[in-house]
């Protein structure tokens, strides 16, 4: 394994999970029914400085930067950010039994709103329902995995190879 490549990763993804940990706890203790998670313009935007930095970086300390090599820093980054993510969002909800509460009663009243839109959407009778159950009985790990992991993954998966694709450079050879 490229060490410079995980160590600087590492760095960058920690230091990323420290600020979005930050983000969402600040969050939590400003707004009395907090949104927990940023924009996701936002968020997409934070996740691009810190796998950029830490590309950038990389590229800097080697003087080049193949594709599978910005790919794979984005990944530890954004890897590191997401379970960090999850597992401060889990504690914050897991602590706070109102906060599952307001964000269960948000939902079902967005269901039971939208019921029949989602349903025409849908195309199916019962998946509402369905959804509606579900939205009842979930808990602290669904809720921060559900919206906080898949976030990270998807959006830190495409902002990987954007800035992979972005920072690539070979050697140059300089004339002797």
């Amino acid at each position: 394994m490229n060490q410079p490549l995980i160590k600087t990763g590492l760095r960058y993804g920690i230091i990323g999970t420290l600020v979005f940990i930050a983000a969402y706890t600040s969050l939590a203790f400003i707004f009395k029914n907090p949104p927990f998670s940023l924009p996701v313009p936002l968020h997409a935007l934070a996740l691009f400085l810190f796998i950029f930095g830490a590309a950038y970086e990389l590229r800097t300390q080697q003087q080049s930067l193949h594709f599978w090599q910005g790919g794979a820093i984005g990944v530890i980054v954004y890897l590191c950010i997401a379970i960090g993510s999850v597992f401060c969002i889990h504690s914050l909800f897991a602590y706070g039994d109102q906060v599952i509460e307001w964000e269960r009663t948000a939902r079902l009243h967005y269901a039971s709103i939208n019921q029949a839109q989602m349903e025409n959407y849908v195309g199916v009778e019962g998946v509402v329902e369905q959804k509606i159950q579900e939205i009842r009985t979930f808990g602290a790990w669904r809720l921060a995995i559900n919206n906080y992991l898949w976030i990270n993954l998807i959006i830190g998966l495409f902002l990987s190879i954007f800035v992979a694709f972005l920072l690539r450079k070979k050697k140059v050879d300089t004339p002797t």
